[in-house]
C-alpha cells in the first residue's frame, strides 16, 4: 500500500496570521498618516506659533475656580513648540487672576502651559505644565520667623521701604499645592488636578526681612516646582544674585517636601557668592560689607511645614580673596583656602566647627559656638593656629592698636622663635537694641612656644630659647609663660614660669618670673649684673668657677623708670665646688659648697671651702643695693689660719706669732674701701714667742686672742681691742697699726700686758727700716733673755727684729732673783742682736749703775760703764757672784772702724773682796800658802783694785772675750792674768800668776831698778797657774817650782 499522499478529512479554515498581518498594515498606514498630520502640524508650530483665539474662552473656563470665586483672563494665546522642553505648549499673554469684586489678584505678563493628555482625550483641560515668565516674587520672613511667599499683585517689586507684612496670597499655595497633591478636593478635581510641573522663570525677587528689618532685590530667579513621588513637592531653583552679565553670585537651590512630615530640606548650592552681595543686605554684618569674599559651597536647611528654619548646615569655601577691616586703616589681608563649616538649630544655636583660613600665609582654623535669641547674638569663638612666628602676629596686629600694651609684649618683648598650637577663645555678643555692635571679652589664648625669647624687663638678662607653654587672659590683662626648658644668658632653665599681669594698658604692667637655673656660678653673677639689680660684686668673672643651681622668683614692674625698691626678689639654691678669685686681695675663696639665699635686696651664702690652702666655713651676708646699707657685705668664718694666710693679709706678726691657729672670724665691707675684720682666734696651735722678752709658747698649749682688725682696700690698717690670754700671757685692750701702702706693721700699745714675768705698759711704732721703736713702762721688767741670749746654741734660729727701745722698769730682773731697781734703758738692737746703742741708768745695791755705749763728739761708738755697788751690779748681771762691794769701770772702743761693734778697752775695780770663791780657793789650796784659803770661804780676800785690758768680739752664738795684762792687788795676794773666755763654747783659758805675800814682794819691788829687775814686774815670791775647761768647771794647774824662783827667772823661764 503506498503511503506517499494523505487526503485531510475536512478543509482548514483561513489562518490567523494572516488576520494579524493585514492588522498590522493598518495600524502602520494609519500611524504613517497621524505622523505626517503630526509632523505636519509640529512643522507648522515649529514655523510659528498657531493662533488659539477661537478655545481662549475655553481656556479661560478651564482654569478657573468658579467655587472659589476666582476666575482667570488671558489676554492672547497660541500653541508652539518649545525645542528645549520638546514639547507642546500653549503660550499667553497678560494674564490675570481676578478674584472677588474683580480684584487683581494676580498679573502675569507671560506663560506657557502643556496639557494633559489624558484629559484631552477625555474632553477637558487640564494643565500638566505651567511655567510663569519674567514675574515679580515677594518673600517676607516674619517678625514671628516665618515665611510667606507670594507674587506682587501690582505687577511690580514693591517699594524698598515698604516694609509692611504683605496680605495672604493663596494663588502660589494652591498652585503648590496642586502639583504636590497636597491641595486636598480642589487639587484632585479642580482645573489643576493634572498639574505635575509649575516653572517661574525670568523672575526677580524682592527679599523683606521684617525681624532684622531689612530688605534687598534679587535680580533673577529661575524657580521650579514638579511632584515627588505620589506625594509631596520637589524644588529647584536657580538664583542669580548679581545683574545681568555677572556670571557671579548664582545659587542653585533644591528642595523636597514630602506631604506629611513636618520639615523637609532645602539644599543650595553657591557659585562664587560675593561677600559684598550678603554683607551688605544684613545690617548685623554691614561692618563686612566692604570684604572681598567669594564663596563656593553647598548649604543644606530644614524647614517646617509652616517655613520655619529648624536647622541648617553651611559648607562654603574660597580659594582667595582680601579682607579688608577698618582696624587695619586700609590695608587689606589677602587670604587663601577659606573653608566655612556651619551648623545652625532650631533653638538658634550656630557651630562653626572644621573652619579655617590662611591669611597672609597663617594658616587658621576657626570654631564657634553662638545662641541667637530675641535680644541678639551671644556665643563663643574659637580661632586655632598651628604655628605661627612673631612676623605673623606683627603683621596681623592692626597699626591702630599698637598703642595698647599687649602689643609691645606679644610683638616685641615676646620675640623669636615659634607659637605652635595656638588657640583663642573669645566670647563675643550681638545685641543692636543695646546700642551694641560686636562685644567681644573674656577672650583667652592658649599656646605652647619653641625658642621664644621674652625680654620681661630690659636692661635684665632676657630669657631665650624658652620652650613651653601658656595662656594670655584679655579680661584680666594676665599672660603666663610656663617654661619646659630655655636660658637666662648663658645659664639653663630648668623648669620656670613667667606671670606678666596688667599688659593691655599703655604704661602698665608688672613681670613675675620663676626660673629654676643651672649652670656656671660666673654666669650666675652676669645674670644679677644687669640693671635695675645692677650687683656690683666686684670680681673679675672670667677667674670665677663653679657650678650652681638657682631657683629664682623677681617680680618687677615692666614700664617706667625702676629702681631696685621696685625690684621684689627671692633667689633660693645651691653653688658646687666653686672658687670666688681674689676674695681678699690675691687670694681666692675655692672648692665652694654652699647654699645661696636672696631675700628681696639681702645676700646670704653659706658653706664651706678653702682660703689660702686652709679649710673653712663661712657664711656671707650681703645686698644687690647697699647703698643705706649699715654694710656692704659680712662674712662668718670658721677654719684654720697659718703664717701664709697672714701673709695673703698682708700682716706681718712673724716677729712673736707664727704657726696654725683656729679662726672664728667676722669679716666686714662698709664699702668705700673700708673693712673689718672682728677675730676670735684659738692660738693652742700657734707659737708664741718674743725673744727679747723671753716668752716662748709652743705649739699645743692653749691660749686665745680676741681682735679687730680694721682694712683699707683689702691692706691692714689697725688692730684694735686685742686681747691675748695663754700661759704667762696677758694682752687686754692692745692695739696694732699697719702701714698703708704695705701693710706692714707699723706700730702699737698695751694698756696692761704681762709677757713671762714682765708686765706693764707698752708702745711702739716701726720705722720705714723696719726698726721697732718701743717704749715701755714697765712694773717688771725681765731682762734676762737679753743677757742670757749670746749663751744659747746657735743651731736654735729665731727671728731677730731690729729695735730701738726706751724702757722704764721699777723693777729688771737680771739674774735668777737679782733685780735692778728704778731702770732707765734705751737700746739700739740691730737684727743681728748686737747693740748698736745702749744707755742705761739704775740702781743696784747700795749704788747706781751708769752705762753708755754711744758715738761720741767724734763718731766713735765709746762704751762706757760705771757702777757704785761693783758686787752687787756683777751679782746681778750673773757676770760674777763672789765680789762683795767696790766700784767699777769699764771703757771701751771699736777695734777697727768707727761703728766697730767689737771693742777693746780697759776695766777696772777698786776696793772689793772676793769670797766664796771655788775657782780662787782650789787654786790657792794648790799654791800651799797657808791662811788664804780660809781667808777666802770666811772673810773674804780683800783686793785694793783689779784691772785688764780685753778684746771683746762679738759672735751670734756667743761673744769672744780675750783679757790681757789684767792683775790685781791687795793686801794678801796679788794675781796676774791673760787669757780668753769663750762665751759660744762656754770655755775658759786663763793663765797668770800669784803672789800671796804681798807685803814683802811690795816692798822689794819698790826699791828703784833692783826691785824690777829683781821681780820682773810681778813679785818676788810668786806661783804661776793655768784655768782650762768649761768655764762651770775649768781645769786648774799649778807650777809649783815657780815657788822659790826669783821674779826675774820666773818672768824668763814660764811667761
Amino acid at each position: 500500500m503506498s503511503m506517499n499522499t494523505q487526503t485531510p478529512l475536512i478543509d482548514p479554515p483561513r489562518s490567523r496570521s494572516g488576520w494579524l498581518r493585514s492588522l498590522v498594515k493598518f495600524s502602520l498606514i494609519l500611524t504613517a498618516i497621524v505622523a505626517v498630520l503630526m509632523g505636519a502640524f509640529f512643522w507648522r508650530i515649529a514655523a510659528s506659533p498657531l493662533d488659539l483665539s477661537v478655545i481662549k474662552p475655553m481656556v479661560e473656563r478651564s482654569l478657573s475656580f468658579p467655587e472659589n470665586g476666582v476666575r482667570v483672563q488671558i489676554g492672547d494665546i497660541h500653541l508652539k513648540w518649545a525645542p528645549k522642553e520638546r514639547a507642546v505648549f500653549m503660550s499667553a499673554s497678560k494674564t490675570r487672576i481676578l478674584g472677588r469684586n474683580d480684584q487683581v489678584m494676580m498679573a502675569i505678563e507671560n506663560m506657557a502651559m502643556s496639557a494633559s493628555f489624558k484629559h484631552l482625550l477625555m474632553g477637558r483641560l487640564r494643565p500638566r505644565v505651567i511655567m510663569i515668565f519674567g514675574p515679580h516674587l515677594v518673600v517676607d520672613r516674619l517678625a514671628d520667623g516665618r515665611f510667606d511667599f507670594g507674587f506682587d499683585s501690582a505687577g511690580a517689586p514693591a517699594p524698598a521701604n515698604d516694609l509692611n507684612t504683605p496680605e495672604k496670597d493663596d494663588v502660589l499655595a494652591e498652585i503648590l499645592g496642586a502639583v504636590g497633591h497636597v491641595g486636598g478636593r480642589s487639587a484632585e478635581r479642580g482645573p489643576l488636578s493634572a498639574l505635575r510641573r509649575f516653572e517661574i522663570r525670568q523672575a526677580d525677587m524682592i527679599v523683606r526681612d521684617h525681624k532684622i528689618g531689612a530688605e534687598w532685590i534679587v535680580p533673577r530667579v529661575d524657580v521650579r516646582f514638579s511632584a515627588f513621588r505620589h506625594q509631596g513637592l520637589r524644588m529647584s531653583a536657580d538664583v542669580a544674585l548679581g545683574f545681568e552679565g555677572d556670571e557671579r553670585n548664582h545659587i542653585r537651590v533644591n528642595a523636597v517636601m514630602p506631604v506629611g512630615q513636618s520639615d523637609f530640606e532645602v539644599q543650595l548650592d553657591v557659585r562664587e557668592l560675593s561677600s559684598r552681595y550678603v554683607m551688605n543686605k544684613l545690617p548685623y554684618l554691614d561692618a563686612l560689607g566692604d570684604q572681598d569674599l567669594t564663596l563656593d559651597g553647598r548649604v543644606r536647611a530644614k524647614l517646617s511645614s509652616d517655613l520655619q528654619l529648624s536647622s541648617m548646615d553651611v559648607d562654603l569655601e574660597s580659594a582667595q580673596g582680601r579682607l579688608d577691616l577698618d582696624i587695619y586703616d586700609g590695608k587689606p589681608l589677602s587670604y587663601t583656602d577659606l573653608i566655612v563649616h556651619a551648623r545652625y538649630d532650631a533653638q538658634g544655636g550656630v557651630r562653626i566647627s572644621e573652619s579655617g583660613v590662611t591669611i597672609e600665609g597663617l594658616p587658621i582654623s576657626i570654631a564657634a559656638d553662638v545662641k541667637a535669641d530675641a535680644a541678639g547674638y551671644d556665643g563663643a569663638l574659637r580661632i586655632d593656629v598651628p604655628q605661627m612666628r612673631r612676623e605673623n602676629f606683627v603683621q596681623l596686629w592692626p597699626e591702630s592698636l599698637h598703642y595698647v600694651g599687649a602689643y609691645s609684649w606679644l610683638s616685641e618683648k615676646i620675640s623669636d622663635g615659634l607659637y605652635r598650637d595656638v588657640s583663642a577663645v573669645i566670647d563675643a555678643s550681638y545685641h543692636p537694641d543695646a546700642g551694641e555692635v560686636f562685644v567681644f571679652e573674656n577672650a583667652r589664648v592658649d599656646f605652647a612656644f619653641d625658642a621664644m625669647k621674652i625680654d620681661y624687663r630690659a636692661p635684665m638678662v632676657p630669657i631665650t630659647q624658652a620652650k613651653g607653654e601658656g595662656f594670655f587672659d584679655y579680661q584680666s590683662e594676665y599672660l603666663s609663660l610656663d617654661m619646659q626648658s630655655g636660658k637666662a644668658g648663658a645659664l639653663d632653665i630648668v623648669r620656670g614660669d613667667v606671670e606678666l599681669a596688667h599688659i593691655v594698658e599703655s604704661g602698665h604692667g608688672d613681670a613675675d618670673v620663676f626660673v629654676v637655673l643651672k649652670g656656671q656660678l660666673a654666669d650666675v653673677f652676669g645674670f644679677l649684673e644687669a640693671k635695675p639689680i645692677a650687683f656690683n660684686h666686684g670680681y673679675n668673672k672670667s677667674r670665677i668657677l663653679g657650678e650652681a643651681e638657682l631657683k629664682v622668683n623677681i617680680g618687677v614692674p615692666t614700664h617706667g623708670h625702676v629702681t631696685m625698691d621696685d625690684v621684689k626678689i627671692d633667689v633660693r639654691g645651691t653653688v658646687k665646688n666653686g672658687q670666688l678669685p681674689h676674695i681678699l686681695k690675691t687670694t681666692d675663696l675655692s672648692q665652694v659648697d654652699a647654699r645661696v639665699v636672696i631675700d628681696q635686696n639681702a645676700v646670704d651664702v653659706a658653706g664651706k671651702g678653702m682660703f689660702g690652702g686652709q679649710n673653712l666655713r663661712f657664711d656671707y651676708q650681703g645686698f644687690l643695693e647697699s647703698e643705706g646699707q649699715p654694710f656692704k657685705e659680712k662674712i662668718t668664718v670658721k677654719g684654720r689660719a697659718n703664717d701664709d694666710t697672714l701673709d695673703r693679709l698682708d700682716i706681718d706678726l712673724s716677729a712673736f706669732l707664727g704657726g696654725e691657729m683656729g679662726v672664728d672670724a667676722i669679716y666686714t665691707n662698709y664699702g668705700g674701701g673700708k673693712q673689718n675684720v672682728q677675730v676670735k682666734a684659738d692660738l693652742g696651735s700657734a707659737h708664741i714667742y718674743s725673744p727679747q722678752l723671753g716668752y716662748d709658747k709652743a705649739s699645743g698649749v692653749a691660749a686665745q686672742a680676741e681682735l679687730s682688725l680694721d682694712l683699707r682696700h683689702g691692706t691692714a690698717r689697725a688692730i684694735s681691742g686685742l686681747h691675748v690670754m695663754g700661759p704667762d700671757l696677758l694682752i687686754e685692750n692692745g692695739a696694732l697699726s699697719f702701714a698703708p701702702k704695705t701693710g706692714m706693721l707699723s706700730g702699737g700699745n698695751a694698756p696692761f700686758m704681762r709677757v713671762g714675768q714682765s708686765y706693764g705698759r707698752v708702745e711702739f711704732s716701726v720705722d720705714a727700716d723696719q726698726r721697732y721703736m718701743i717704749d715701755g713702762d714697765m712694773q717688771v721688767y725681765d731682762l734676762r733673755p737679753l743677757l742670757n741670749k749670746d749663751k744659747k746654741n746657735t743651731s736654735q734660729t729665731e727671728d731677730q727684729i731690729a729695735l730701738i727701745a726706751t724702757l722704764k722698769a721699777s723693777e729688771l730682773l737680771t739674774h735668777k732673783e737679782q733685780r735692778v731697781r728704778d731702770s732707765q734703758i734705751y737700746a739700739d738692737i740691730t737684727e743681728e742682736g748686737r747693740f748698736q746703742q745702749l744707755e742705761m741708768d739704775a740702781k743696784v745695791g747700795r749704788g747706781s749703775i751708769y752705762l753708755r755705749y754711744k758715738p761720741n763728739d767724734e763718731g766713735v761708738r765709746v762704751f762706757r760703764f760705771e757702777a757704785d755697788d761693783a758686787g752687787a751690779t756683777l751679782a746681778a748681771f750673773g757676770l760674777y757672784q763672789q765680789i762683795r762691794g767696790g766700784s767699777i769701770l769699764v771703757h771701751a772702743e771699736p777695734l777697727n772702724r768707727l761703728l766697730d761693734g767689737n771693742l777693746i778697752g780697759v776695766a777696772e775695780i777698786k776696793d772689793f773682796r772676793v769670797v766664796e770663791a771655788p775657782t780662787l780657793a782650789k787654786l790657792l789650796s794648790l799654791t800651799s800658802f797657808d791662811g788664804l784659803t780660809s781667808g777666802i770661804s770666811e772673810e773674804g780676800i780683800g783686793f785694793s783694785r783689779l784691772e785688764t785690758q780685753f778684746d771683746w768680739t762679738y759672735r751670734p752664738g756667743g761673744s769672744l772675750i780675750t783679757l790681757q795684762e789684767g792683775r790685781t792687788s791687795g793686801s794678801s795676794i796679788g794675781l796676774t792674768f791673760d787669757g780668753v773666755v769663750d762665751q759660744h763654747a762656754g770655755t775658759i783659758d786663763v793663765s797668770g800668776t800669784i803672789i800671796p805675800v804681798s807685803g814683802v814682794n811690795n816692798m822689794i819691788k819698790s826699791i828703784p831698778v833692783l826691785g824690777d829687775v829683781l821681780t820682773g814686774g810681778s813679785g818676788v815670791f810668786a806661783a804661776t797657774y793655768k784655768v782650762k775647761g768649761k768655764a762651770n768647771e775649768p781645769e786648774i794647774s799649778i807650777n809649783p817650782l815657780s815657788v822659790l824662783a826669783p821674779g826675774i827667772i820666773r818672768r824668763v823661764l814660764f811667761e
